[in-house]
């Protein structure tokens, strides 16, 4: 089986891309960089000040960390002699070999090559180098997504004390439980495909559906953000043996004073003792009777809570000095953390005193895991599903090769495109049969992946514009369909006029495939040997663009046809979660005594995401995919409450809540 990526510009081409632009550019040892052209108008300052004004941007597009990691290295080529010291500390080089120790410690030579990026020394080497490469990027993407998004949920809670005590513990408390509530919401709770990577946080978020580990590695990377000290609780899984024990992961826990708040990111739901009180490690440890409140399936027997470990982790890039470097250049003006200090955690938590061993977390089955998640989801060495369809090509027992398509998470292409364009894309090339489907693939993508689209707005807390987004891109659908079922209603009675669509399926499409089949042939011939191919083969070529050329119009509108039932549905859960999401934060920032218009203004909130929510129910009643069908049974009864509780409060009745404990917080998570 030969398999071809769809699309030669699609997302995943993008980033393996530069990624391979980098890594060529910046071979060798210590001196690995590439960037933009120097300008005679331009001095290292001026590039340095381009590129942090880049990464300054408010709502960010797809290209702006690419275009920054461009910018940096081109300062760096301009300051040879200056070049900043990047090595690693000691402390930080142990750190870093522990997260790595799973892979082969020496560099490995490629057949081809290359040299495999996923060895302990081309790792350490990397965080070291004097440039930045894609997984860099990458790492800038997630960072400054997750800082976006901390910052909105920080002024939810309002300002933190400054002196340490009970107030700023309980201002910490709040902060993590309306964090955990809101990354549940955010990201659905579904088992991940056979044979799928755990995708890096970010990515993770933004597709909005994850398994427990998943979600854990969401809510890390958001606290990671904060001054808050998070871990993962690990127990020991049934695998191991005395001589290679193998952890995996169970809960996670906050650091709150000298104890641990836990968070169940299965059930989507923080561990409460009986009266309602959080359950601490401390306390479970002490207590493994409290072990009852947890399913069957997920309790440990009290012999194994002797066998828990508190894992430690970042992404690698996070360990970088260069990380560290970028972060004082930002300044207070673009606040994000970039640089993790993790030893610094470890010995927080190891003055907690909590009878539990901290370690640094490395998956023993998967080496990559979990501190290289980024690097794993760029430069995917297995070739596995990112956003799009992949482009199969088999051969029948006849010899003859056949196309078909393997959906990816984001794209479901093979459910909403019709069998006949389908069978169209079948005949033709694995480079050609993408091009039906661009806009179809573009249009979705843009919507729930892009940096700066309605679903990175939504996550990164900015709700009014993800709102705004999704109403100009309801109203951009309505206006191509209309102008589409207009071209659709002419009088094709007459020849003349003949119907676009069946002018497509009947004419274009056999002389297309036709044409490609000649091209091919053509392109297999030894065209270099005979001028007289080669002529052909380029007046081919310019056949087949003029093909495309001729239906373009009519294509571009069909895929906004194809598109049109996804998007619907995508629009209409995102615009309930963000309604859901902006009465939450006007409820949480209400003063002590707000006014009866201010509550009214919050209860109306309320109602429309209840009225979203029930309108994504309707309009998927009778499909048979429906992705966030679960997600909306479970908030539909929290955006409920909410109305029922601003109602009681507009009644003048006493609500039955304590000031620790937040009044929206109930299971989002159904249990699996």
């Amino acid at each position: 089986m030969r398999v071809g990526w769809c699309g030669f510009f699609s997302r995943e081409w993008l980033w393996v891309l530069v990624w391979v632009l980098l890594m060529l550019a910046t071979s060798g040892c210590g001196s690995r960089m590439v960037g933009l052209p120097q300008t005679q108008r331009q001095t290292p300052e001026d590039v340095l000040r381009g590129a942090l004004r880049t990464l300054r941007e408010a709502t960010p597009s797809q290209a702006t960390y690419i275009n920054a990691v461009q910018q940096l290295n081109t300062y760096l080529s301009l300051i040879e002699q200056e070049r900043p010291d990047w090595r690693l500390s000691e402390q930080a080089r142990k750190v870093a070999q522990e997260l790595t120790a799973g892979l082969p410690p020496r560099s490995i030579k490629r057949a081809s090559g290359e040299e495999e990026p996923f060895t302990q020394e081309y790792q350490l080497r990397t965080l070291e180098q004097l440039a930045f490469d894609a997984v860099d990027a990458a790492y800038l993407n997630r960072a400054f997504l997750f800082q976006d998004a901390l910052e909105e949920l920080q002024e939810d809670v309002g300002r933190p004390p400054r002196e340490p005590g009970p107030e700023q513990q309980r201002w910490q408390r709040r902060l993590t439980e309306h964090a955990f509530a809101w990354c549940m919401r955010h990201v659905q709770y579904q088992p991940r495909r056979t044979g799928m990577d755990t995708w890096p946080a970010h990515e993770v978020l933004r597709r909005g559906t994850g398994d427990a580990e998943e979600r854990a590695l969401v809510y890390l990377a958001l606290l990671e953000q904060s001054d808050l000290v998070a871990a993962a609780v690990l127990r020991r899984s049934p695998e191991s043996t005395s001589e290679e024990p193998i952890y995996s992961l169970w809960l996670v826990g906050v650091l709150i004073g000298d104890d641990l708040l836990l968070f169940d990111t299965r059930r989507g739901e923080m561990l409460r003792q009986d009266n309602g009180e959080p359950l601490t490690l401390r306390h479970l440890l002490n207590n493994p009777a409290t072990l009852d409140r947890l399913p069957d399936a997920e309790r440990p027997k009290p012999d194994e809570l002797k066998e828990l470990r508190l894992g430690l982790f970042t992404e690698l890039p996070a360990l970088s000095p260069k990380m560290e470097t970028l972060e004082k250049w930002l300044g207070a003006e673009r606040k994000v953390r970039l640089y993790v200090q993790l030893e610094k955690r470890r010995q927080e938590l190891q003055q907690a005193q909590l009878g539990i061993p901290v370690i640094y977390w490395r998956d023993r089955q998967r080496s990559w895991f979990p501190a290289m998640c980024t690097a794993r989801f760029v430069i995917n060495p297995l070739r596995q599903l990112r956003y799009q369809p992949r482009v199969v090509v088999e051969s029948d027992f006849q010899g003859r090769n056949q196309v078909r398509f393997l959906d990816g998470p984001i794209v479901p292409r093979t459910y909403w495109v019709p069998r006949w364009a389908l069978e169209i894309a079948e005949h033709l090339p694995p480079y050609a049969a993408d091009r039906l489907f661009r806009v179809f693939d573009n249009l979705i993508l843009k919507l729930r992946i892009e940096p700066g689209g309605a679903r990175d707005l939504l996550v990164r807390g900015q709700v009014l514009q993800a709102l705004a987004e999704l109403d100009r891109t309801q109203r951009d659908l309505d206006e191509k369909l209309a102008v589409f079922y207009r071209r659709m209603g002419g009088d094709f009675s007459v020849t003349a006029d003949q119907d676009p669509v069946v002018a497509l399926r009947n004419k274009w499409a056999p002389e297309i495939i036709r044409a490609y089949q000649q091209h091919e042939e053509l392109r297999r011939a030894s065209v270099s040997r005979d001028p007289a191919l080669a002529e052909r083969l380029s007046k081919l070529s310019s056949q087949i663009e003029a093909l495309w050329k001729q239906y373009t119009a009519t294509l571009y509108y069909l895929n906004y046809d194809w598109a049109a039932p996804e998007l619907l549905e995508q629009i209409t859960y995102f615009t309930a979660l963000g309604r859901l999401d902006l009465a939450i934060r006007n409820e949480m920032r209400l003063p002590d005594n707000p006014s009866p218009a201010r509550l009214q203004e919050i209860r109306r909130e309320y109602e429309t995401a209840v009225y979203w929510l029930k309108r994504y129910q309707a309009l998927t009643a009778t499909r048979s995919r429906r992705q966030w069908a679960e997600a909306v049974q479970q908030l539909l009864p929290l955006a409920e409450q909410g109305v029922l509780r601003i109602q009681a409060r507009l009644a003048g009745e006493p609500i039955p809540a304590s000031r620790d404990h937040l009044p929206y917080l109930v299971s989002v998570s159904k249990e699996p």
